[in-house]
């Protein structure tokens, strides 16, 4: 028996920042969510993240970012290219709070190089919950309802969580989002390497989108394929895009 989920107009959606692609999906992600964003790197998945952060930003929601490949004044820098968009009011306002994996949880976990995996491979998870709890707390105090958090990317961090951990990882990032009626956006690459992650990943994300990478005739394209978004009949579901300074746009 074939079953076929009819999309919800009544749930509430949040805008990716991306037009086209909140009209193929309904008018956004539905809200709560856990929504996957995978892809090889150079796809366009820090890309996917930046618009989502300024796009919630300025529809005055709040956003927590970990920018786990990089430390966070790296990553900042990927905003500075976007036209009268200051991301310094914003995290001087603590609507945009950022956890630097390389600094603050490093310091708090007591280890010298977050890279290096022999140091952190035997701290225990309640301790590293703790230290993401107070890399942030000045940030974020009472305010836990409501806000998106984008995790860029998970993959950084896998090595400490692990294929095994993963379930039960995204197993409570959902309980955490519907209890507190957040977005949650998860990167990931999409490798050799990383295959039975983001296979578990693929499985129980609320959203999946996939960003890929193909030549057509000597010609570059990037295509973003809609893999499923809950309660949403997908009707065209892969989208050719570029990306410029201003984040993506669809073709």
């Amino acid at each position: 028996m074939n079953l076929t989920i009819k999309e919800d107009s009544s749930m509430p959606r949040e805008s990716t920042g991306i037009t086209r692609l909140d009209e193929v999906i309904g008018g956004g992600f539905p809200r709560p969510s856990v929504v996957a964003i995978i892809g090889a790197p150079g796809c366009g998945t820090t890309s996917f993240c930046k618009q989502f952060v300024v796009s919630s930003l300025l529809r005055g929601r709040k956003v927590h970012l970990v920018p786990a490949d990089e430390p966070d004044h790296h990553y900042l820098r990927h905003f500075k290219s976007i036209k009268s968009f200051d991301i310094e009011s914003h995290l001087h306002s603590k609507r945009l709070v950022v956890m630097d994996l390389y600094g603050k949880f490093a310091e708090y976990l007591g280890i010298r190089d977050f890279s290096d995996l022999e140091s952190v491979k035997d701290v225990p998870t309640a301790t590293i919950a703790l230290a993401a709890q107070k890399s942030v707390a000045d940030e974020v105090k009472e305010e836990l309802r409501n806000f998106n958090i984008v995790i860029d990317s998970l993959t950084a961090i896998s090595p400490f969580i692990g294929v095994r951990g993963i379930h039960a990882a995204i197993h409570a990032a959902q309980n955490l989002v519907r209890a507190h009626n957040h977005i949650l956006i998860l990167t990931a690459h999409d490798g050799a390497l990383e295959g039975n992650f983001v296979q578990a990943l693929r499985q129980y994300a609320d959203s999946v989108i996939r960003m890929r990478m193909r030549w057509v005739r000597s010609e570059l394209k990037r295509e973003m394929i809609i893999e499923k978004v809950s309660f949403t009949e997908i009707r065209q579901p892969v989208l050719e895009f570029n990306i410029t300074d201003s984040g993506i746009e669809i073709l």
